[in-house]
């Protein structure tokens, strides 16, 4: 197996984020159900850790989903007027608007400022890697953003 480096010395991520994920806690009750939520009603998330986006890859994926559907609801918080913020999922939201869906799945959460950083940097740590760039830069705008130490982030 070829062993890829991150840019961020031998280490990686673990030495950033412990992979016990039970540090960001979010309760989902059991019958919690996807709501299908008009596109044109959702909005991209302004601090989105992910600042690039493969093109290649998203019409790969509006292929899948023009032929399944899609398979993962998006996560959103509601905003106002009646409109709603990506949590996670905003490739997927990319994707279904190039495969001209008019409305996809998603489940509606209340989250806390930090809370909505946290989930989207981990989500997508865990998804497409991020570049090295894009990972320091959502872990520093995390710190700035509620003061956090980097020991705090890592524990997270």
């Amino acid at each position: 197996m070829a062993n890829t480096k991150s840019g961020l010395g031998t280490k990686g991520f673990n030495a950033l984020f412990n992979d016990n994920e039970e540090n960001v806690k979010v309760d989902i009750a059991d019958d919690i159900q996807a709501q299908e939520i008009d596109i044109t009603l959702i909005d991209r998330n302004p601090n989105q850790p992910r600042k690039t986006f493969d093109e290649d890859s998203l019409r790969e994926m509006a292929t899948s989903i023009a032929t399944y559907g899609v398979l993962q609801p998006l996560l959103l918080v509601k905003t106002d007027g009646g409109r709603y913020l990506i949590i996670a999922g905003e490739r997927r939201f990319r994707a279904s608007l190039l495969a001209g869906l008019k409305k996809v799945p998603a489940i509606i959460r209340e989250f806390t400022p930090q809370q909505i950083q946290e989930i989207s940097l981990i989500e997508n740590l865990h998804r497409e890697d991020l570049n090295a760039i894009e990972a320091a830069e959502g872990m520093r705008e995390l710190m700035d953003n509620h003061g956090l130490t980097q020991e705090e982030v890592a524990v997270r």
